[in-house]
């Protein structure tokens, strides 16, 4: 089963169950420290496979962006090849979505 990182309308990346599964469970160590977060964006994720960015504020979105970076920086610095796909979706992908979202602040 497929599942999506929405981020707004029309923007959004669309992943498979394993690396979905994998990239929450990553993003869910990363934000551990802001479980309100975690609540809003996961809410509907037991039941459609959706991790829905979209209705949080703009402060939060971008703490969520930062994380998705601290990720990536950190596959980068440990070189997990295992986990390389995330880097990879990263730069072809889910950056750009997140950026053309109205909640993304360029600071």
């Amino acid at each position: 089963m497929a599942g999506i990182f929405y981020f707004g309308e029309k923007l959004g990346v669309a992943l498979g169950s394993p690396r979905l599964s994998i990239l929450v469970s990553e993003l869910e160590q990363e934000l551990q420290s802001y479980p309100e977060i975690l609540d809003k964006i996961l809410d509907f994720y037991n039941c459609d496979s959706s991790v829905d960015f979209s209705i949080l504020s703009k402060a939060k979105y971008n703490i969520c962006y930062n994380a998705l970076v601290n990720i990536v920086k950190t596959i980068k610095s440990i070189n997990d090849r295992e986990k390389w796909w995330i880097v990879e979706l990263w730069d072809n992908e889910m950056k750009r979505e997140m950026q053309e979202s109205p909640l993304y602040l360029n600071i």
